[in-house]
């Protein structure tokens, strides 16, 4: 039987066929950006751009592309799954194209996305916003949810994850979710990152390889030469899945979080599972070497030795590392795995008695009958020990895909039994002790470095072609905010003279003289248009609603107003301390390169730009809650309280005598008049729209590719991309030039319609008050909206610049203390000098006296030098060591002196003397 077939493992399916990849790495690319301004802080503009992310503008085309091929894979994937002929012909070309887009984009820092979020508070989420920017550039891992207790466990952490160069000990924010699961089985596997979407393809690529190999044919050299070529390939393929894409053996140790996120992901994905196959498929091809060898016409018995013993570590470490197999997780794996185990077990131990076979048919040719005989014993305790693994393990085995491991032993073992029989016979010498045998040498003819260009290809149509260099980019900032202004320039300008005709109109009553007057023609009640807006204002309880809105709007406000505030104080009280901290040390101030000033200056710019947004939101917020305190007080408001009955009492018909005053002209002046403000509101939002939509990128980069980046040229793509809004310009100036002659108009017909009219209006005045009502709390309604979005839009920004600030205050206060250190450091070395000076001269001036003294010197300590006058030994020279010791417990340098010359250098009196002291 061709045992290679235990080696392809189930393929793996993604479970979601439509997975949505574009919102997520949008979002991540978002979240970059905003982490990319608060590194900015501080930096030069073209340092800051160089740093930050590609937009999702730029990198939309892209993510839509990867988008399709994820869904292409997917499908392709899932309908040919069953039969592996079938998904090498349909699903092997879209996987590789997804390997390989996942590939480049995995070459981007970008794309790299963290482990696991497992904050719960948003405000828990932004302060690890702020810790994102420091994150190590290599860094993102997998993990996996599940209910286990036991999933965080210090016992089930495996050390061999301490490699893993794609994690950093700081928390962040994740979007990514991606789930598979192995054919057949019901786990799922939860994904965090693109690099796990590529291992599931190398995984399906692997066992498609091995399948191939499968169905060489074995009868011939050349098939076992092509089986042990499309093994090698496949482990090839895991060699680097486990080395280089997911756990890089070149990195530094991670964290423990690192250990758990993977030690809880896929066991499919445990490097010691990977290695294991990786293994198991090297064991197999080296087998498969020996086989090649054997079908050739005279193959040599040396050789078949040393291959054989090539195979026999391999086999060994796949039953090794099944100890190291965790125990949980995918079951139909974990079987595979532990029927690898008793494979592995049987195969070392058959090639094992091959190995030896061989050698002592070598031993034969050689007349060398003691290592003939040794050899033979050894390979039959071997084949018996085969024999024993496969007997023990048939309970493990009868449930397994493959239920007959027919081993080929009994044509060689009866081979070896009959030679060493006829040695016996022959009265051959005694056998060598097995522990004597010379150790067979192991011969390897595995291509372990196999070209992976055909598995792996790259992709002719590369993605990021539209991603700009920093300087190209800084001209698109440059030219969009251009466009911003001018656009908003010219939309506040039609915006004033659409106010100023409506105030032109109000201050004569129109149109409410005009709506009074129709509806008086009428038989009078409230107009129904009038009242349609009142019922839909009460079915709103809007009143209600505005104050509740009003409530929460000045919440808002004073959350931002305390941010704001708390930076402010912030950024002063450092600016205070540093500079009682350089009058305390004035060669500070030369030792640090930045002063304070010059760090905090772009954080003061933002808080000038934070302040002057804040003041023009206090004074909206200000007129509208003036307005707002009117809703009770003012007698217009009470009518949009009543019910149509009562208003139609307030407007009464006209008399049937009154003659009708022609207002067709007037009439329709008003409504050209009216159009005109919706033609110019709709080419203003089209303005808009059209320059968050309109690009100089094309343009530039063809300038790059020529390799010009002259200004001028710069100053010529744009000065071209604006033309195209100047004929919507000369629109709007000939709109506003048309307004003032419409209004002209319209006044002069009002003048002939009021004297027309005798300003006999009965309810005019109501007309004029209703309809003011009901414009206040529609501008009310407005204001409260745009103020809501004002302040959700500001509220996240003061709260990371917040966390800036105060990042960049623990810097500059680690500098400080840093400084300090130094100097104390600085100063103990200085008196540790002086004291040593002290005694050298000491010494010196003591082995002088004790050269011209009369007296007796006595050497009772190294280093010490006692005088005896008629009585017990002075000591003139305390120890230096015990100086030492006594100057690590921070005493006082002078009293360690005196305590020691005190009590001649007796170490426990001196510290006691110390301590009282």
């Amino acid at each position: 039987m061709n045992s290679v077939k235990t080696l392809v493992l189930p393929l793996r399916i993604p479970v979601e066929l439509d997975l949505d990849l574009l919102t997520p790495l949008q979002a991540w690319l978002e979240y970059q950006h905003d982490n990319a301004e608060l590194n900015s802080q501080g930096k030069r503009e073209d340092e800051a751009n160089n740093d930050r992310p590609p937009t999702v503008l730029e990198c939309q085309s892209d993510l839509e592309r990867l988008q399709r091929m994820r869904r292409t894979m997917a499908h392709a994937l899932q309908q040919s799954c069953h039969s592996f002929t079938a998904c090498w012909e349909q699903a092997v070309p879209s996987m590789q194209e997804y390997a390989a887009a996942l590939a480049e984009f995995l070459q981007h820092e970008y794309f790299w996305l963290p482990c696991v979020d497992h904050t719960n508070s948003r405000r828990q989420r932004q302060s690890d916003a702020s810790h994102a920017s420091k994150m190590s550039s290599t860094f993102h891992t997998s993990y996996s949810f599940k209910d286990d207790d036991d999933a965080y466990d210090d016992d089930n952490i495996n050390s061999k994850l301490s490699g893993n160069r794609y994690h950093s000990d700081e928390p962040c924010w994740n979007p990514f979710r991606s789930h598979w699961q192995t054919l057949g089985s019901d786990h799922i596997d939860v994904f965090g990152g693109l690099e796990w979407e590529r291992a599931n393809i190398i995984w399906n690529l692997c066992t498609l390889e091995i399948y191939r190999a499968t169905q060489k044919d074995l009868t011939k050299k050349t098939g076992w030469v092509q089986t042990g070529a499309h093994l090698c390939t496949a482990a090839a393929l895991l060699r680097r899945l486990r080395t280089e894409e997911l756990y890089p053996e070149s990195t530094s140790t991670a964290s423990l979080t690192t250990a758990i996120a993977c030690s809880t992901s896929s066991i499919a994905f445990q490097p010691q599972t990977l290695r294991m196959w990786e293994y198991a498929i090297l064991a197999e091809a080296q087998r498969t070497s020996y086989e090649a060898f054997r079908k050739l016409p005279r193959p040599r018995h040396f050789m078949l030795a040393k291959l054989a013993a090539g195979a026999v570590p391999l086999y060994q470490q796949v039953d090794s590392d099944t100890a190291l197999m965790p125990v949980r997780s995918d079951v139909i794996l974990r079987q595979r795995y532990q029927e690898w185990s008793v494979w592995g077990r049987a195969w070392k131990s058959w090639m094992t008695a091959l190995m030896h076979y061989h050698q002592a048919m070598e031993h034969v040719e050689k007349q060398q009958n003691a290592m003939v005989i040794a050899r033979l014993n050894v390979a039959i305790d071997a084949v018996d020990a085969c024999r024993r693994v496969l007997s023990s393990s048939s309970s493990l085995l009868r449930n397994q895909q493959y239920q007959k491991w027919e081993i080929p032993v009994e044509p060689i073992v009866q081979d070896m039994l009959q030679e060493r029989q006829e040695m016996l016979e022959e009265g051959g010498p005694r056998p060598i002790p097995h522990d004597d045998l010379p150790e067979i040498p192991t011969q390897s003819s595995l291509n372990m470095a196999p070209d992976l260009s055909q598995l792996l290809p790259s992709l002719h149509d590369h993605f990021f072609q539209s991603v700009l260099s920093p300087r190209t980019r800084q001209y698109v900032q440059d030219f969009r905010h251009e466009m911003e202004q001018l656009v908003y320039t010219k939309a506040l300008l039609g915006e004033e003279h659409t106010e100023r005709a409506r105030k032109a109109l109000a201050a004569v009553q129109l149109p409410h003289s005009l709506t009074a007057y129709r509806q008086e023609l009428a038989g009078g009640g409230v107009p129904e248009d009038l009242w349609e807006r009142v019922q839909l204002l009460q079915i709103e309880r809007r009143e209600s609603h505005i104050k509740s809105e009003l409530w929460e709007l000045q919440d808002q406000a004073e959350q931002a107003q305390r941010l704001l505030k708390q930076v402010s104080q912030q950024l002063d009280d450092d600016l205070e301390m540093d500079q009682y901290f350089r009058k305390s040390y004035p060669d500070y101030a030369v030792s640090i390169s930045n002063p304070i000033e010059d760090i905090q200056q772009p954080f003061r710019k933002q808080m000038q730009r934070f302040q002057r947004l804040m003041t023009e939101a206090e004074e909206s917020d200000a007129l509208v809650v003036q307005k707002s305190e009117t809703l009770e007080t003012d007698p217009k408001f009470r009518l949009l309280r009543m019910s149509k009955s009562q208003l139609d009492r307030l407007f009464p018909g006209s008399s049937e005598d009154q003659d009708a005053i022609n207002v067709t002209l007037l009439s329709q002046h008003l409504v050209d008049l009216s159009l005109l403000f919706r033609d110019r509101e709709g080419l203003v939002q089209a303005l808009r729209e059209e320059v968050k939509t309109v690009s100089i990128v094309p343009q530039l980069q063809e300038l790059e590719k020529k390799r010009i980046h002259d200004e001028e040229a710069y100053h010529q793509v744009a000065a071209s991309a604006k033309l195209s809004f100047q004929q919507k310009f000369l629109v709007l100036e000939q709109s506003i030039e048309r307004q003032g002659n419409l209004l002209a108009m319209i006044l002069q017909e009002n003048e002939l319609f009021m004297e027309a009219r005798q300003q006999k209006a009965g309810g005019e005045a109501f007309i004029v008050k209703l309809e003011d009502a009901l414009e206040e709390m529609d501008h009310l309604t407005d204001h409260l909206r745009e103020g809501k979005a004002f302040y959700d839009s500001i509220l996240p920004k003061l709260q990371k610049w917040k966390l800036a600030v105060e990042d960049m205050s623990a810097r500059v206060a680690i500098d400080r203390c840093d400084y300090e250190d130094s100097l104390r450091r600085n100063r103990q070395e200085a008196e540790d000098a002086r004291m040593a000076a002290t005694y050298e001269q000491s010494s010196t001036s003591s082995r002088t006296e004790s050269i011209t003294s009369p007296t007796r010197v006595m050497a009772t300590h190294p280093g010490v030098q006692s005088v005896s006058i008629h009585g017990n030994p002075r000591v003139t020279q305390v120890d230096d060591e015990k100086v030492a010791s006594l100057l690590a417990m921070d005493f006082d340098p002078d009293a360690i002196v005196a305590a020691l010359l005190k009590y001649n250098n007796d170490m426990d009196q001196a510290l006691n003397e110390l301590l009282g002291g």
